[in-house]
């Protein structure tokens, strides 16, 4: 559904209002929708000992296979917003259409899924 909604647009862009030209490209592009979430894994206390801390962990996946593309631990002192500029690569990004929580919405982030073509 999103993926057909920003289709429809890039093809506007593309083609402002001629339906014609709109036709005449006849490119079907597939979108994949990626999502990209942190969560804390809770049933890592306890292992070593009392005072150990959990491990929260910043993924990038697939929603259509459930696939984990890539993922990285998010350090103590660290929170998401840092540590999802490693997770952002040209090859991960590029024809995807990238959701995340709220948090990640500043130009930065923006700019960085735009610059290597994703949306």
């Amino acid at each position: 559904m999103v993926a057909g909604v920003l289709l429809k647009a890039r093809a506007v862009e593309q083609c402002e209002t001629e339906p014609s030209r709109l036709q005449a490209q006849k490119q079907e592009e597939t979108l994949t929708h990626v999502a990209m979430d942190g969560k804390t894994l809770r049933g890592t206390l306890g292992h070593e000992s009392e005072g150990q801390p959990s491990v929260h962990l910043l993924s990038l996946y697939e929603c259509h296979s459930g696939i984990v593309l890539t993922q990285r631990a998010v350090r103590s002192k660290e929170n998401e917003i840092s540590a999802a500029a490693a997770l952002v690569h040209p090859a991960l990004v590029k024809g995807r259409i990238i959701s995340t929580d709220a948090m990640h919405t500043h130009k930065k982030w923006c700019a960085w899924v735009h610059g290597y073509g994703g949306y």
